[in-house]
C-alpha cells in the first residue's frame, strides 16, 4: 500500500485488554459492523503510548507526545477491523489533523508519561464537561519481563493486534459536507487501510487504574483484570478513509 496521509510512530507501549460481553458492546458501535469475538467475548483495548510522532501531508512539522488509543474489534462482512471508541492525546494541532483527515474521536487531555530505566509511567486525566460530571481517569504502570515475542496465528495475542483495517463514523469528519443521498450510500461509515510493521510483544508487569474511563464511552468498568503486553514500538501508515459501501470498497476488497 501506497504511504497514507498520515505516518505514526510510537514508543513504549503498554496493551490493557479487557473481556466484555458483546451484548453489552453492541451499543457501542455502529450497526452495520459487527462486534468480532474471541472464545465468544469481545475486548476493549486501552493502548497508553509513552511517545507518539506523527507526520501528515500538508502539516510542516511534525507531532509527538503521549497517546491514549481505546479501541474495539469488529468485522465488517469478511474484512476484521478495528473501532475507535476514544482516543487521547495532548496536542491540539494532532487532535484537529486526526479529526480532519481519518474522522478520528479524538478528545484533547491532559496527559503525563515518564521512563525511569526500564519502568514507565502514564496518566492520562480529562475533566468533565460539568461539575457534576467525574474526570475520566487512567492511569498504568508498567515494566516490561522476558524476551520479544510475535503473536502466533489464531492466538488471543494476534486476534488483538492483527488488524489491517480501521472503520470510523462519517459524520465525525469535519467539513464533510456530502448530501443526504451520498450519505444514505455509505451507511455512515467509512473504512481506511493501516500499513504497519509487525507487531513485537513482550510480558509486562502492569499496575491499571481505568477509573472513569469505561463510563465516558459509555459502559460500566468489567469486573475481570486485563490482559497486558508491551511492545517497544510500531510504525504505521494510515490511508485516508472511504466510504464502506459502493464501488470504490467493494472493489478493493
Amino acid at each position: 500500500m501506497a504511504r497514507g496521509p498520515l505516518r505514526t510512530v510510537g514508543r513504549d507501549v503498554c496493551f490493557c485488554h479487557w473481556p466484555i460481553d458483546p451484548d453489552v458492546l453492541r451499543s457501542q458501535v455502529p450497526d452495520a459492523l459487527s462486534v468480532d469475538t474471541f472464545d465468544r467475548r469481545a475486548w476493549i483495548s486501552a493502548l497508553a503510548i509513552r511517545d507518539v510522532r506523527a507526520t501528515a501531508r500538508g502539516v510542516p512539522a511534525e507531532r509527538s507526545g503521549p497517546q491514549l488509543v481505546v479501541r474495539t474489534y469488529v468485522s465488517y462482512g469478511d474484512d476484521r477491523g478495528v473501532f475507535f471508541l476514544d482516543i487521547h492525546t495532548n496536542d491540539r494541532l494532532g487532535r484537529a489533523v486526526g479529526e480532519r483527515l481519518l474522522g478520528l474521536p479524538i478528545s484533547r487531555t491532559r496527559i503525563d508519561a515518564e521512563r525511569r530505566r526500564n519502568a514507565f509511567s502514564f496518566r492520562s486525566r480529562r475533566r468533565g464537561f460539568a461539575r457534576s460530571v467525574s474526570p475520566t481517569r487512567f492511569r498504568v504502570r508498567y515494566r516490561p519481563t522476558g524476551p520479544n515475542f510475535q503473536p502466533e496465528s489464531g492466538s488471543l495475542e494476534a486476534f488483538l493486534t492483527d488488524r489491517s483495517q480501521f472503520f470510523v463514523r462519517s459524520d465525525r469528519r469535519s467539513g464533510d459536507r456530502r448530501s443526504e443521498k451520498r450519505q444514505s450510500e455509505d451507511s455512515g461509515l467509512r473504512v481506511g487501510e493501516i500499513s504497519r510493521t509487525d507487531w513485537q510483544l513482550r510480558d509486562v508487569n502492569a499496575t491499571v487504574e481505568a477509573g472513569g474511563l469505561f463510563k465516558q464511552i459509555g459502559l460500566d468498568a468489567p469486573s475481570a483484570e486485563p490482559h497486558c503486553y508491551y511492545s517497544e514500538g510500531f510504525r504505521i501508515d494510515t490511508g485516508q478513509p472511504r466510504p464502506i459501501e459502493g464501488s470504490a470498497y467493494r472493489n478493493s476488497v
